[in-house]
């Protein structure tokens, strides 16, 4: 695994945002070997919020198309726990069972219209699952309120009967109402 690891290097870096990052990523990019890999991706907020961070890559199989893996299994979208198994895959070193995540790939054709598109329907979906999710656990919680102060320990267990059917029609329910307004 030594002469493996010498025969490739592997740099981590953290460049500053601006023209002094980019100046500094271009260097990165003269020095880069032909079998070298370099992946550049843009840092997470500090507020945690799930989020597409563009992301790019040089030095895989392909240059001239979209980035995707098994993990997300759509065009143009990879996700951060596909990064470490690319890594692992291109050094040659077998990816651990526990390694959740598939190496990233190049297919299709890069389409930056696709691409933007798909961000603005996920951030629409980002911006909006948190709400939903809050009010559908607030909901259930008024109604075990409800219940056991109305009938007592026989209502606080007919109240969670209620909530873990209310569970099983959350995915039909969401996706029923998806069906009506799938612009919205």
């Amino acid at each position: 695994v030594l002469r493996l690891l010498e025969a490739q290097r592997l740099v981590v870096a953290s460049l500053p945002a601006g023209r002094l990052g980019g100046r500094a990523l271009d260097g990165i990019l003269a020095e880069r070997r032909p079998d070298d890999l370099v992946i550049v991706m843009k840092a997470p907020p500090d507020r945690f919020s799930p989020q597409l961070l563009p992301m790019g890559i040089a030095g895989l199989e392909r240059a001239d198309g979209g980035l995707t893996s098994d993990t997300t299994r759509r065009d143009y979208i990879a996700a951060g726990i596909d990064i470490l198994p690319t890594v692992l895959d291109h050094l040659g070193i077998a990816v651990p069972d526990v390694v959740r995540g598939e190496p990233i790939r190049v297919s299709g054709e890069r389409d930056v219209d696709a691409m933007r598109s798909i961000e603005g329907r996920l951030r629409v979906i980002n911006g909006r699952r948190m709400p939903a999710l809050r009010t559908f656990l607030l909901a259930c919680l008024a109604l075990l309120v409800a219940l056991r102060l109305g009938n007592g320990r026989r209502g606080l267990r007919y109240g969670q009967r209620v909530g873990a059917l209310g569970l099983l029609w959350v995915p039909s329910v969401l996706l029923f109402t998806a069906a009506l307004g799938p612009s919205r």
